[in-house]
């Protein structure tokens, strides 16, 4: 088949988003020479060509792709005009701008790098990081501005139409058909990559300790500051740890600001633990390497996942993993990390204290997360989808990509190629 994939040159900032993402893009280049697939790459990175040399590749440029954003926004805005009375063609409501590229291109399958879809023109596949929102509807990153209404209509379409749907865990696979009835023969489980710096980064000369820590164990928590991160359950675990333990330890945050973070610095002098915390925000990856391969672990508490990259990262630097207990965290992590309650800092502080005090534990758990690490290349999630998807080679035979049920009107061709 001719599959299709949009990359475009994203920014760090974006933090996980653009991990996966990049990763997956790397995946799918890197493993199509053996697939019996075709790989067609709509960019604006043109550059990226010559760092991806293959037959089986072929580069198509898209030109103004933030003008082409606006649009689609504008077009979004039309269309809830149009649902409250106001009619116009078909084509202009759903049209997406990049489906005259995929027609022209003959894409028979578009895969789409997360939780979204680019066009819904032509068959596609998608992500699902996770479905927080229906679990925890009442945090307010979930619920304000009519964000919840926004996710789960976007997730009904987008996975109702979706030829198949890639998730992480079986636990996952289950929610999907639990929320929004997608068929099992749809859904493809396939465990989140190794991010690729991570796995790089652990080749490397161990770097030097971050000069801002003094002497002494830390833990380390790398998350965006959102409410459903937990931050202050794992403020009053480092509390128990000090205070009932009188273990001098310190903790270290990095993260961009999502509403909570003056919340958390509140909280962190409340506890009398301005001494021990570290607040860094979004900080450079050399420095987010360092911090994995010096602490004495990391303690990812989220109460949202388990589809989180911060432990697989730890994995494959040498970081031990304490984990909160989602649903499917077990799953994720494969016996590689200790898992804490959620909701109990104590279980959290006695998850750190195993880790302070029994070395051999804690070599073990480094010892098992790199193995988990190494299965898990970009690689072969890719060898893992093109596989999955090729039972739909022999139902796509079945229609041309030029057929009154796809053409598009080309408003997409309003800003050129």
């Amino acid at each position: 088949m001719k599959l299709g994939v949009f990359h475009t040159v994203a920014a760090y900032q974006w933090g996980g988003t653009f991990t996966i993402k990049e990763d997956l893009f790397r995946g799918l280049v890197s493993a199509i020479d053996d697939s019996g697939h075709e790989l067609v790459v709509f960019t604006d990175d043109m550059s990226a060509r010559e760092r991806y040399p293959s037959p089986r590749i072929s580069w198509v440029e898209v030109r103004s792709v933030r003008l082409r954003a606006l649009l689609a926004f504008v077009k979004k805005r039309v269309n809830r005009v149009c649902s409250h009375g106001l009619l116009l063609p078909a084509p202009f409501v759903s049209e997406s701008w990049l489906d005259p590229f995929l027609f022209d291109a003959g894409i028979d399958l578009f895969v789409n790098l997360g939780p979204d879809a680019i066009s819904m023109a032509v068959p596609y596949v998608c992500a699902v990081f996770d479905l927080q929102h229906r679990y925890q509807p009442f945090m307010p990153e979930a619920s304000a501005h009519g964000y919840w209404e926004r996710w789960d209509e976007q997730f009904r379409q987008l996975l109702g139409r979706a030829t198949f749907v890639i998730t992480g865990t079986d636990v996952g696979r289950g929610e999907i058909t639990r929320f929004y009835q997608v068929p099992d023969d749809r859904i493809v489980t396939l465990p989140h990559p190794t991010p690729g710096f991570a796995i790089a980064a652990a080749k490397e000369p161990l770097p030097a300790r971050p000069s801002f820590l003094k002497p002494g164990p830390f833990i380390f928590y790398p998350a965006q500051f959102w409410a459903h991160k937990n931050h202050i359950t794992l403020l009053q675990a480092l509390a128990i740890l000090r205070d009932e333990h009188k273990l001098d330890l310190q903790l270290v945050l990095v993260g961009s600001d999502q509403w909570n973070r003056s919340f958390v610095v509140e909280q962190i002098a409340a506890m009398g633990l301005s001494d021990a915390v570290h607040v860094r925000g979004l900080v450079e990856r050399a420095e987010l390497i360092a911090l994995y391969r010096h602490a004495l672990a990391l303690t990812y508490v989220s109460t949202c996942g388990p589809e989180n990259l911060p432990p697989l990262e730890a994995f494959a630097l040498g970081c031990p993993v304490i984990n909160s207990d989602l649903p499917g965290a077990r799953e994720q992590l494969a016996g590689a990390a200790l898992i804490a309650s959620m909701t109990d800092p104590a279980s959290i502080a006695d998850a750190v204290l195993t880790l302070h005090r029994d070395p051999a534990e804690r070599d073990a758990l480094i010892a098992a997360g790199r193995a988990v690490a190494a299965e898990r290349t970009a690689e072969h999630f890719a060898r893992g989808l093109f596989e999955a998807v090729r039972p739909f080679a022999q139902k796509r035979k079945n229609w041309s990509t030029r057929t009154p049920y796809t053409k598009p009107l080309r408003l997409g061709r309003i800003f050129g190629r």
